[in-house]
């Protein structure tokens, strides 16, 4: 997570994402933890470029 905000700090516009194999999104302190499936599903579909809700 260190290396997430070291890099928000060069890039504060970018939104950052934290993959793991569970099953529930969460958001940490800006960060999207998101289970893997629902990111490939977002990367594939419409969501990816959509502002996070």
């Amino acid at each position: 997570m260190k290396g997430l905000r070291l890099f928000k700090e060069d890039y504060p516009g970018a939104r950052l994402f934290y993959l793991y194999c569970g099953e529930h999104a969460e958001n940490w302190n800006g960060v999207e933890v998101l289970p893997v499936a629902d990111f490939l599903k977002m990367l594939w579909g419409d969501g990816f470029m959509r502002d996070p809700e």
